[in-house]
């Protein structure tokens, strides 16, 4: 599914406000750089972890960039590992409109997906509920962007 600049902006702003009210879990800044299986591995890695309302680690996030692209993977961690649910994540790497999407319900991780083009700025972006519908990580992000 590829969705306009415009259209992703309102999602995502959906998102977070449903997060929020919820009890949405903010990520806790940028985790320690890991390498992104199915990634390019001589980039620049930047990884996020994302915490449950209980504060046990539910999700960890990972953004690369080389000179090839961006690529993109999310991971359920603990209790949520091998759950069957509801995982998304999304790239762009700042040259339009459209999004690089996975998702769908997923027991382990959603990606990696890869975002062709020389990476002046990537947008990314982590969903994941929990099997009961519940949202876990409602989160986007920008690297290398002024």
């Amino acid at each position: 599914m590829i969705l306009n600049r415009r259209t992703r902006a309102a999602v995502t702003a959906l998102a977070i406000l449903g997060g929020t009210m919820a009890g949405g879990v903010a990520a806790a800044g940028p985790a320690a750089a890991v390498a992104v299986s199915g990634c390019p591995t001589d980039g620049a890695e930047v990884s996020w972890n994302f915490y449950d309302s209980s504060g046990h680690l539910a999700a960890i996030g990972y953004l690369e960039q080389d000179t090839n692209g961006s690529c993109a993977k999310l991971v359920a961690q603990g209790a949520y590992y091998g759950e069957r649910k509801w995982m998304d994540v999304e790239i762009n790497n700042g040259f339009g409109t459209t999004y690089i999407v996975d998702h769908g319900y997923y027991s382990y991780y959603a990606g990696p997906i890869n975002g062709p083009g020389y990476p002046v700025c990537a947008e990314a972006y982590f969903k994941m509920d929990d099997s009961g519908g519940n949202q876990i990580v409602s989160y986007q992000t920008k690297i290398y962007c002024d």
